[in-house]
């Protein structure tokens, strides 16, 4: 149906923003299939000082976040030297922007609104069962009652730790995840976090009902011992347009629970089971998982984790 007024759409980039989706292989019409396609978007609407809003889209593959006028301004800004740690780290835990935009509204003020699309951190058939906001800091780091997602002070004192298979994916891990720091420092980048994601393997029916495992050597490493920085956070509510309110946190928080259900029974074409895996996947020294998530925990209780710096506009 034609839309009832007029709206001015502006791309930044475009050829840039093009460059980083190959690299990562997104396929143009899966993405334009997920964010233009005839579904609803689910809303993730933030009370947070910034007044900004997240959307995913209608598969859980991409969020959508808009932007205020500094923050579009400052991804332009940073976006030749964003563009050149992508290329150098393939395998880099940044959010993955994969377009910047602008849409003019049809009112008296002309009001325009920028919004960027990028890569979900929790695009995956997985349940996330815990999700963690890491900020490398214990001052006001501790979760309300009720919730969803926990903070420093919470994984600290629960003594959660990360349990890699193997030594070279922990190191590798890290390794990344100070290339990373030290780009973001670069840019005079400080409010960001390292958002983790876990997923139970043993709700798949998979959990090894034998002894200890000898032999397997598991490595261990505390998430907040990467990260560094300070964040002013806010109350948050996840709304899915004709399904339940979620309370949450300024944190973007999992596909809601009707996408997961969308994705779920058999003879389904999931548009992310039919996209092809990363260019630089089968290098990929922390994971050779298509979704990302590094394999972990212990032999009798595998665990599945899922990572990614977000909030990097904030400076």
């Amino acid at each position: 149906e034609p839309l009832p007024h007029k709206y001015k759409f502006k791309v930044y980039a475009p050829v840039v923003f093009q460059r980083i989706r190959t690299l990562f292989g997104v396929e143009k019409q899966t993405f334009l299939h997920s964010i233009c396609g005839k579904f609803n978007l689910y809303e993730f609407a933030s009370n947070a000082k910034s007044g900004q809003f997240f959307f995913y889209s209608h598969d859980g593959r991409y969020m959508i976040k808009t932007l205020t006028y500094a923050e579009q301004k400052f991804l332009r800004l940073i976006l030749p030297a964003y563009y050149r740690h992508l290329t150098r780290h393939p395998h880099t835990f940044l959010t993955h922007f994969y377009g910047l935009y602008r849409v003019c509204m049809p009112n008296a003020d002309n009001t325009r609104l920028h919004f960027v699309i990028m890569r979900s951190v929790f695009h995956t058939e997985k349940k996330i069962d815990r999700v963690w906001d890491l900020k490398g800091s214990t001052v006001g780091r501790k979760s309300e009652e009720g919730e969803s997602v926990l903070k420093d002070l919470d994984i600290l004192e629960e003594g959660k730790k990360l349990r890699f298979k193997h030594g070279s994916e922990r190191e590798a891990f890290l390794k990344q995840l100070e290339v990373d720091a030290a780009f973001l420092a670069t840019m005079g980048i400080m409010d960001y976090s390292l958002l983790l994601g876990l997923h139970n393997d043993c709700d798949d029916g998979c959990c090894s009902t034998s002894g200890g495992g000898a032999g397997s050597a598991i490595d261990q490493i505390t998430p907040t011992q990467s990260v560094r920085k300070r964040l002013d956070t806010g109350d948050d509510s996840l709304t899915t347009k004709g399904s339940t309110e979620l309370p949450m946190t300024n944190t973007p928080p999992p596909p809601p629970p009707s996408l997961a259900s969308a994705k779920g029974g058999g003879g389904r074409s999931s548009p992310m089971k039919s996209s092809p895996p990363l260019s630089s996947l089968a290098s990929n020294p922390i994971t050779s998982m298509s979704d990302l998530g590094i394999q972990g925990g212990t032999p009798l209780r595998p665990e599945t984790y899922y990572c990614g710096i977000i909030d990097i506009l904030q400076y």
